[in-house]
C-alpha cells in the first residue's frame, strides 16, 4: 500500500501545534494566511526564514550584530534552507566558510559569539522540523497500523540537509518506541514525490486492469 501524506495542512485550525511569533508571522505574511501551517513549521522553504527572523528580532533589540549594516538580512527570504546546512555542516578552521558566507549573503561580519550563537539557531530549527516531520509520519503508522515500510521524502532539506534525515528517523524511533538502527520504517529519498506518485498510482491501476 502508498500513502501520500500530504501533510502540509495538518492544524490549519492551530488547536494542536505550538507556534512561535516567528512561525505565526510567517504564516500572517504568506500568499495564503491560515493554510498549510504544518508544512510553514517544517518544510524547507520556511526553515530559512524562521532563522532570519530570529536574528532580526535579536538585532532590532541590539543583542547581535551591534553597528552593522543589516538591510539585506530585513529582505524577507534572503536566506534560505541551504544556509542553515551549510553553517551546521561546517568544519573549516574558525568557521571560516560561514563567515564567508555572512560576508556574501548578508553583507554582516559576525563575532565568535555570533557565530555559535547562529549555529545552536540553525540547529534548534532543523531539528524542531525534523521532528515534527517525524510525528506526522508517526501518526499515520499509528493511526493505520502500519509497522514496517519505507518513507519516500521529497523536497530540499530531507535530500539536501546533512543531517535532517538522520535527525527525523532519529525522532520517529523515540515516537514509536525503537532505536533508529533497528527501525522497521526508513526514511528514503525521493526525487519529485509528486510525480512520480501519480506514474506509480497509474502504473497500478493499469496492471490491475489487464
Amino acid at each position: 500500500m502508498a500513502v501520500n501524506c500530504e501533510y502540509g495542512a495538518f492544524d490549519n485550525a492551530h488547536h494542536i501545534l505550538p507556534q512561535t511569533k516567528f512561525d505565526k508571522r510567517i504564516d500572517a505574511e504568506s500568499p495564503r494566511p491560515g493554510e498549510q501551517v504544518f508544512e510553514k513549521l517544517s518544510a524547507g522553504l520556511y526553515l530559512g526564514e524562521i532563522f532570519r527572523l530570529i536574528l532580526v528580532d535579536l538585532a532590532d533589540r541590539d543583542l547581535v550584530f551591534r553597528k552593522e549594516n543589516t538591510t539585506k538580512l530585513r529582505e524577507a527570504y534572503a536566506i534560505d534552507t541551504g544556509f542553515l546546512s551549510h553553517i551546521e555542516d561546517d568544519e573549516s578552521p574558525k568557521f571560516k566558510s560561514t563567515r564567508e558566507l555572512f560576508k556574501d549573503t548578508l553583507t554582516l561580519t559576525p563575532t565568535d559569539v555570533e557565530i555559535e550563537f547562529s549555529r545552536r539557531i540553525a540547529e534548534l530549527i532543523t531539528v524542531r522540523g525534523a521532528r515534527l516531520c517525524a510525528c506526522g509520519v508517526a501518526a499515520i503508522c499509528t493511526m493505520e497500523g502500519i509497522t514496517e515500510g519505507n518513507v519516500a521524502a521529497d523536497g530540499g532539506v530531507a535530500n539536501k540537509h546533512p543531517k535532517f534525515k538522520r535527525r527525523w528517523a532519529r525522532a520517529l524511533g523515540e515516537i514509536l518506541d525503537w532505536r533508529e538502527e533497528e527501525g522497521s520504517i526508513r526514511i528514503t529519498s525521493a526525487e519529485d514525490g509528486s510525480g512520480t506518485g501519480c506514474a506509480i498510482i497509474a502504473a497500478m491501476e493499469i496492471e490491475r486492469r489487464g
